[in-house]
């Protein structure tokens, strides 16, 4: 009877504590990675083995528990006899403890197919904790990346502005230097017509003053001074003279209107 009693007592605390593990692998608690940790030890080397024989141990005491409880009801359905009390109490100790060493069976047989997926799954969580880790660690410096980028942005903002400004100065000079540039032009026009009417004019006093040299030749080769006076009359000395007095007179307004001295030219050059 002893021996009985001792039997449940480790059937029960055997269920108790695949219960507790299945508690302690499922549930988030602190006990869950060292009992993982004792499984998957549990599993390796000769623990395999060990697991083998001791299922096959359970499974031989399971079927004569049953095979004894079916012989009893079996003898009282063939000899329908009365059942003794003692055979009841036997037959009902038979039943649970074939029953305790069923739970344990199959609950371990569970656990064996589940603790590969609890491995996968806390697996993946330690994955998704170490890339959440890194996602903090590239928000950290992404946002350092950010605040440099920040301040090399407002530094490029601040050249971009001064040489805007700068742009705008020597554009505005450039205006000025072209206004300059085109009265230049303007004012070298003037001068080149000038200088034109100036060539011009001086051609044709050449002009004169050539045909009045011939004259002159003329005269003094001439025989006597009737001659001279002759030849003279045909000379119409007084337009000469009047155009001598008005070449001069354009000439000093000429001077007086030129800006610098190298304007200045002699009468007989072009």
């Amino acid at each position: 009877m002893f021996f009985t009693y001792l039997i449940l007592f480790i059937l029960a605390s055997l269920i108790l504590g695949e219960i507790l593990v299945y508690f302690g692998i499922c549930i988030q608690t602190p006990f869950q990675e060292p009992i993982i940790l004792a499984l998957s030890r549990f599993n390796k080397g000769n623990g395999p083995l060990i697991i083998v024989w001791l299922r096959i141990l359970m499974f031989s005491i399971l079927v004569l528990w049953v095979y004894s409880s079916i012989a009893i009801l079996c003898s009282w359905r063939i000899f329908h006899g009365p059942i003794n009390w003692r055979d009841r109490v036997a037959l009902n100790l038979l039943i649970l403890q074939a029953s305790l060493m069923g739970f344990p069976l199959f609950a371990w047989m569970v656990l064996d197919k589940v603790h590969p997926v609890i491995m996968e799954n806390i697996s993946v969580i330690k994955i998704i904790k170490a890339e959440e880790i890194m996602l903090q660690e590239r928000k950290l410096h992404m946002e350092v990346h950010r605040r440099v980028l920040q301040s090399e942005v407002a530094e490029l903002t601040a050249k971009m502005k001064k040489l805007k400004m700068d742009y705008q100065m020597k554009a505005n000079k450039a205006r000025a230097a072209g206004a300059i540039v085109s009265e230049l032009k303007n004012q070298f026009e003037e001068f080149r017509l000038k200088y034109d009417r100036l060539c011009d004019y001086n051609q044709t006093l050449r002009n004169q003053l050539q045909s009045i040299s011939h004259e002159v030749q003329k005269i003094d080769n001439s025989n006597g001074w009737s001659n001279f006076e002759n030849n003279g009359k045909c000379v119409d000395f007084e337009n000469v003279t009047e155009t001598a007095t008005k070449c001069s007179e354009y000439l000093s307004s000429a001077a007086q209107s030129s800006s610098s001295p190298r304007h200045r030219r002699p009468i007989y050059q072009c």
